[in-house]
């Protein structure tokens, strides 16, 4: 028999703007071994950035480094001889130091040419006669600023300390460079590659069953590659469930991949994606003789997410015998059948809805943020326990919906769905939409119809502002994956794209966006055109043809987004 489990949720993470953030003394190593490790992380695919080197600089850090150090997930430090020679430095390893080194956020030394006892302790040669030069400078300086100046000293001196006591490399010159270079990108990378779930708020994962024990054993068998299967319906929290498991488990394997979005996505490039992921390297071609005998030779961990049809699992992963011994592959799926002949039956999971009260839980949190209800809201719960019906999206949406709301809009907002069925999740999810700004409707929309999976910095230079893409954060109607792209789950998209619909079923050239080819090829070839009509997206693959003229496009005269593109994706 399958077994099952209680679906989990959690609240929405943050993202960075960058993977890395370089800190370095320029004299010392800008020219040579920063560069060197830049250009590795940079190559490894690791979004890395450096300070400006023809940056005038001042007493204090320019305001632009100081976000960009917050925007870093993590920040590499490289200690070099004169490393503390530099206020500048200091001052940013203090930053560093204020905002690093959290299990959410590394803050990761390089000893280069010293040793970390060199920099805590202050008596030594080079990081000793530096914070010396500084104070004796210092005392040079005029009285009224002497006093702030020298706390700003001790300020280093504790920096520099704490530095030194934090675990990084030493390279002193005894070991080849470039195999140095090699293990800390490999190191860095290795962190990045797992999914971020950290800080996400998990609801039902004390009452997992018996079953979750034999997923996270994965990996363990002496030979065996190993299938697993997690099912459950949309909304439910499949790939919550599958992340937690798969950070759990990525430091057993030697490599690992999460595919996700596979949908209508090239299958070869796919495939190339997850071999470059597990063999760690940019590219590799899936029909070669070694890549295929490096990847019998690795012990891997792959998540397949939201498949959809048995040719995709063929596809992706074909026979089993192509990977290393005691690999693991996890598939998460809505339709149970599709695993049936792929995986053995016991190893087939259903993630069951909340119970009532951890709905209570997971509302609470988003709505109240404490695991409690309280007597303010507590009349409302029966009829949010009913209508979410235990799904989290659900739950999520609607509590960020209210949180903040006075108790009037709260009423307006449940007797509005007062007369649907209880579990009609659409109009549960659809009455949180309604509750945006306009501006907000029209970017969730435009992400629903064109902009599902591309990268933030893109559309918001397309949107003009990124305060409604914060917005619809903030009410879990998107969010922001590891590389910085707009994301949201199949049932939202869903949802956004039958609002567009549903203003004209029959005639789409009044629809305000259009992505379905034969939609488009409909209002060309009959110039059905509307003012109504403000963005198309055409994608030509598999289309024989199209006509575009000028009386196509005559009467869309608040046509504000277009794509025509190929897919190769």
């Amino acid at each position: 028999m399958a077994s099952s489990f209680t679906s989990l949720s959690y609240a929405s993470s943050s993202s960075w703007k960058y993977d890395v953030f370089l800190s370095f003394r320029g004299k010392d190593t800008r020219n040579t071994f920063t560069d060197h490790l830049y250009d590795a992380l940079s190559q490894k695919g690791i979004r890395t950035v450096r300070d400006d080197p023809d940056l005038k600089r001042g007493e204090f850090m320019a305001p632009t480094l100081l976000t960009t150090i917050e925007e870093s997930r993590h920040v590499i430090i490289i200690l070099s001889e004169n490393y503390a020679s530099s206020k500048w430095c200091l001052e940013e390893l203090v930053k560093i130091l204020q905002t690093q080194n959290t299990p959410k956020r590394r803050a990761v030394p390089i000893f280069y040419y010293v040793k970390p006892s060199d920099v805590g302790n202050l008596q030594s040669a080079n990081f000793g006669k530096a914070m010396a030069d500084h104070e004796e400078k210092l005392k040079a300086d005029h009285e009224n600023k002497s006093k702030y100046d020298m706390e700003r000293v001790e300020e280093w001196k504790k920096a520099l300390t704490r530095v030194s006591k934090i675990s990084g490399s030493v390279f002193l010159g005894d070991k080849p460079q470039t195999r140095f270079i090699k293990d800390i990108v490999e190191d860095i990378y290795k962190d990045l590659q797992r999914v971020s779930s950290s800080g996400k708020y998990l609801v039902g994962m004390a009452n997992r069953t018996s079953g979750l024990k034999s997923i996270l054993s994965l990996g363990s068998t002496e030979e065996e590659v190993v299938m697993v299967g997690i099912w459950g319906m949309p909304g439910i929290g499949k790939t919550t469930l599958t992340e937690a498991i798969y950070n759990r488990l990525a430091d057993d394997f030697k490599g690992y991949c999460f595919l996700r979005d596979i949908k209508d996505r090239s299958m070869e490039v796919l495939n190339a994606k997850l071999l470059s992921k597990v063999l760690r390297d940019k590219y590799k071609d899936p029909e070669s003789a070694p890549t295929e005998a490096r990847l019998r030779s690795t012990k891997a961990l792959i998540v397949i997410d939201d498949v959809k049809q048995q040719s995709e699992l063929q596809a992706l992963v074909g026979d089993l015998s192509r990977f290393g011994p005691r690999s693991g592959i996890i598939i998460t799926t809505r339709d149970k059948h599709l695993l049936t002949g792929l995986v053995h039956e016991e190893s087939i999971y259903e993630v069951k809805k909340l119970e009532p009260n951890k709905v209570i839980e997971l509302f609470n949190h988003h709505v109240l943020k404490e695991k409690h209800p309280t007597v303010d809201v507590k009349k409302y719960l029966p009829r949010i326990i009913s209508l979410t019906q235990g799904l989290p999206l659900a739950v999520e949406v609607l509590a960020r919906s209210l949180c903040g709301r006075a108790e009037a809009y709260w009423k307006d907002v449940l007797n509005g769905l007062k007369g649907i069925r209880d579990g009609d999740i659409r109009k549960v999810l659809q009455s949180s939409y309604e509750g945006l700004e306009d501006d907000e409707k029209r970017t969730f929309l435009d992400i629903a119809c064109f902009f599902r999976g591309s990268d933030r910095t893109f559309a918001t230079n397309i949107f003009g502002s990124c305060i409604e893409i914060q917005h619809l954060i903030d009410k879990s109607l998107i969010t922001i994956t590891g590389d910085d792209r707009l994301e949201m789950h199949d049932l939202l998209q869903e949802m956004g794209r039958q609002i567009v619909y549903e203003t004209s079923p029959y005639e789409p050239g009044i629809r305000s966006r259009l992505w379905e080819q034969n939609d488009i090829n409909h209002i060309f070839e009959w110039a059905k055109g509307t003012e109504k009509v403000e963005g198309i997206f055409l994608n030509l693959s598999n289309l024989p043809e199209i006509n575009f003229t000028s009386k196509g496009f005559a009467k869309m005269t608040n046509l504000r987004l277009l794509k025509v593109y190929t897919s190769h994706f």
